[in-house]
């Protein structure tokens, strides 16, 4: 069984929780520290400035939810009560020390179902597509394209010359953080139809963060119930 002291400083912690106008909410936090059975601290962003921040007052019951273990894919959930939320040099969230942590394991699988818009961009052609992700796997994904620019290219034409190429996909992989990720890929397989419908196999050597994206991706497809913060 994991507990909240299997959580190591700077882990990113997850949080859900209402807001002022009783709608969802999640964001993402870094754990400092905690004094055990006393309370938690994490350190808040300092862009999260916003009104679903603002609504985590004194007693607002958050859900968290940290991946405790990457190799045997371990996270820990638990809801806890807000005790303050503070600045000093830098905002601090505090929280009561949970009473009971739920372990779970993400569910592992070769590959996985997306809808992620991406910026898709093959330089030997001078080519630059918007696509959406279809699926994903730590090997490639597969994506339906269009040009940019809204321009009628021969699909024949790139069907044919597309393949072997090396491209970069530029997409938001972690919707929480609101970054960008560029990925490096050959094109494996192409098939033009109404759109380019291409099969991506990732360059590895050049995608050190393809574990922790597929990892986020899972997290995602897991999800997470509030139900337990709405009987509260």
């Amino acid at each position: 069984m994991r507990k909240v002291t299997d959580l190591k400083p700077s882990t990113a912690v997850e949080l859900f929780f209402f807001n002022a106008v009783h709608k969802k909410a999640r964001a993402r936090a870094e754990y400092i520290g905690c004094i055990e059975n006393q309370y938690m601290m994490f350190r808040w962003p300092k862009s999260k400035d916003s009104r679903d921040a603002s609504s985590l007052r004194s007693g607002v019951k958050v859900m968290a939810r940290a991946l405790v273990d990457d190799f045997h894919m371990d996270y820990i959930v638990f809801s806890a009560a807000v005790q303050a939320k503070i600045t000093y040099k830098e905002p601090i969230l505090v929280l009561d020390y949970p009473q009971e942590v739920q372990t779970q394991k993400l569910r592992t699988q070769p590959r996985i179902k997306v809808e992620l818009m991406a910026e898709v961009k093959v330089p030997q052609m001078n080519l630059d597509l918007i696509a959406l992700l279809t699926d994903f796997s730590l090997s490639g994904c597969k994506c339906e394209c269009l040009p940019s620019d809204g321009s009628n290219h021969d699909f024949a034409e790139l069907e044919e010359n597309l393949l072997e190429k090396e491209l970069t996909i530029n997409a938001q992989f972690d919707p929480v953080s609101q970054t960008e990720t560029t990925l490096k890929a050959v094109v494996k397989n192409v098939n033009a139809k109404e759109k380019l419908h291409l099969g991506l196999k990732f360059e590895k050597n050049a995608n050190q963060n393809l574990q922790s994206i597929f990892t986020k991706l899972l997290l995602d497809m897991q999800g997470i119930s509030l139900t337990e913060l709405e009987q509260e």
